[in-house]
């Protein structure tokens, strides 16, 4: 059983009373039509400081990075095909306040970004979140596996926030088409609100034609009010589970949940090179994103619904029998997705697309 380890710290650019305030306001605010145009960023529980020893260690329990192909299998695959084989860019956009481009284990990890509030190429992550964001992402993506398909998971910053922990939904829209016309695949969005989703879900809209895939957090209200972008079409709505494999106490429910992922004590990156442990569904999205990064690094022909599709068919059950309102489809499992999105190399067909109603 993992336990918690290390100083205990805020979520950066909050504090326990802020997060409080964020959170009644997020309630008592629900009805005022002035609240649609912005969606906040997941209020989540505190965060702990890791050492790197501790970081690596709670990495490989978290991601199951001893589930990664074995190295035989990809060795096998590249002598098919004449010993060379072309490696393929999957692109992880991740929609926040930017990332610590200096960080040790992001450091040549980023594509160009944008910064939506500047207007400028100035992704610096001035808030804190984003770089919390972009590890569990860059984690999940299997960078601590020298044995992962073959291949690299870059990460697109794209500023849609700053400190003040909300954002627009135009802006965020404007990020998600950003990000397609740019040809990334995966886009994860930690951010959620009860903003009208009509601008939101032409942008969903828009990255899925282009064979993207939105990922957003479910948001941590302990409520079943649908949040967006998490609850619009197409998207792959992330729950979160706490160290008991039940729902986090924190996590929202409900039937627009499409997948769950580990949302407690996640090991990732900080600003200024530090480490921490984080909760909240802000962490599941992306370690749900970035392991369909590296299904897409094994198997780059999957389309976008064939992806979720893999993702959800290869999920472990929890909780009620098939789906249910606390964990979708159920939790992502890196070793039973990876095995599933390789063997349907070449058989496309077998693969099932996105469960009815697009990403739900």
């Amino acid at each position: 059983m993992r336990k918690r380890t290390g100083s205990a710290i805020a979520s950066p650019g909050e504090t326990l009373a802020a997060c409080a305030v964020l959170f009644f306001l997020a309630v008592a605010l629900l009805p005022i039509p002035a609240t649609a145009a912005q969606v906040s960023r997941s209020c989540n529980p505190p965060a702990e400081r890791l050492s790197r020893e501790e970081y690596l260690e709670e990495a490989e329990i978290v991601f199951n990075i001893h589930t990664c192909p074995p190295l035989e299998e990809l060795k096998a695959e590249q002598a098919g095909a004449g010993g060379e084989v072309q490696a393929p860019v999957v692109t992880v956009a991740i929609i926040d306040s930017g990332i610590d481009s200096s960080h040790p284990e992001l450091k040549g990890r980023l594509q160009p970004g944008y910064n939506f509030l500047h207007k400028s190429t100035d992704t610096r992550d001035l808030a804190g979140h984003g770089t919390m964001v972009a590890g569990v992402a860059a984690l999940a993506g299997g960078a601590g596996c020298a044995e992962q398909p073959r291949g690299k998971i870059m990460l697109m910053p794209l500023v849609v926030s700053d400190g003040s922990g909300a954002a627009a939904s135009r802006t965020i829209a404007e990020a998600i088409r950003y990000a397609a016309d740019r040809g990334a695949r995966i886009i994860n969005i930690s951010y959620g609100g009860r903003a009208e989703p009509e601008l939101l879900q032409q942008a969903v809209d828009y990255a899925w034609d282009k064979g993207g895939v939105v990922f957003a957090a479910a948001m941590n209200d302990t409520s079943g009010h649908p949040c967006f972008p998490a609850a619009c079409d197409k998207v792959v709505a992330v729950a979160a589970t706490g160290l008991n494999n039940g729902r986090a106490d924190f996590s929202n429910y409900g039937d627009w949940i499409t997948l769950a992922a580990d949302g407690t004590l996640v090991p990732t990156t900080t600003t200024g090179g530090g480490y921490a442990a984080v909760n909240g569904t802000s962490y599941a999205s992306p370690a749900a994103a970035g392991l369909a990064a590296l299904l897409l690094l094994a198997n780059p022909a999957l389309s976008a619904s064939q992806l979720v599709g893999v993702l959800a068919e290869n999920a472990d059950d929890l909780g009620d029998p098939g789906f249910d309102w606390n964990f979708g489809y159920g939790r992502v499992n890196p070793g039973k997705g990876l095995k599933a999105a390789r063997a349907a190399k070449g058989q496309a067909g077998l693969v099932k697309g996105a469960p009815a109603g697009g990403a739900k």
